[in-house]
């Protein structure tokens, strides 16, 4: 008896640490999907960033959900989802449809799985990896493939959330080369405001702190347009901090996106 009271006792334990940590619906969502590639396998880039939103701490205003693969590394040979949520990071039970952090099919069922178990009155989504302007983006390092616009297109629109005529409050791409007219032509109906990169990036990209940050300290009352402020902001400290850029390159970032406010319908 006491064997298997021992027993049913570990199975309940796991099943509870692969639970799905469903929450009620927070005034933001977070949604990061991050290709590893060489990035992560050469120099931890997509660790760094995690750890960033690890180091926000409270997140009782904002769901934090993100993906992980396509980088030949230990623990990033296959996609694996995960809730960041006050300074913790919680597997999550998400089932991909395939390996490939580059199928369109992941991308559409990960959205639809991250707003289904953790809504959000407004949603930021976020695509993290390396860019490849018209071409598309994203590397996955063990697939050998990207995403290209029209796949990316498809794969946004396929969602429930779209679906159901809702759009992001902000979509963005932390991944060079991504801020262009082919781009956000191509994407433009899915979301209110846009965030992107014209020239290359530095490898640590954003800084994810202070925009998680913002959003807990913020909520409902942080708009689109000030969370982009909030993320130019904070990869321009960045950069000037590490010495990648200086003053004049990070000042044409920031009047690039308040360009982007002068849209009539602004992504």
């Amino acid at each position: 008896m006491t064997k298997f009271l021992k027993i049913l006792s570990l199975g309940i334990f796991v099943i509870f640490l692969n639970a799905n940590y469903a929450t009620a619906q927070k005034p933001w969502t977070k949604i990061v999907y991050i290709i590893g590639s060489d990035l992560e396998s050469k120099s931890d880039a997509g660790t760094t960033d995690i750890e960033e939103m690890l180091d926000a701490g409270n997140t009782d205003q904002v769901n934090v959900v993100i993906i992980t693969g396509g980088a030949n590394k230990e623990g990033w040979e296959t996609p694996k989802a995960y809730l960041i949520e006050n300074g913790q990071k919680l597997n999550l039970d998400f089932t991909p449809v395939s390996n490939e952090m580059s199928s369109p099919e992941n991308v559409t069922a990960f959205i639809n799985y991250a707003l289904d178990a953790y809504p959000g009155d407004k949603v930021s989504m976020v695509f993290w990896n390396h860019g490849s302007d018209i071409r598309g983006y994203g590397n996955d390092e063990l697939s050998k493939k990207n995403l290209s616009l029209p796949q990316i297109k498809a794969a946004i629109g396929a969602t429930n959330f779209i679906q159901s005529n809702k759009k992001f409050e902000l979509l963005g791409f932390d991944a060079c080369l991504m801020s262009n007219i082919e781009t956000q032509s191509t994407l433009r109906e899915f979301a209110h405001w846009f965030v992107g990169s014209e020239e290359q990036e530095p490898g640590h990209g954003w800084d994810y702190k202070p925009i998680i940050s913002a959003m807990n300290s913020q909520g409902s009352a942080l708009s689109g347009d000030n969370l982009g402020r909030i993320i130019v902001d904070g990869f321009c400290a960045s950069c000037r901090s590490a010495h990648y850029c200086f003053d004049p390159e990070c000042d044409r970032f920031d009047k690039n996106f308040r360009f982007r406010k002068q849209f009539k319908q602004p992504i």
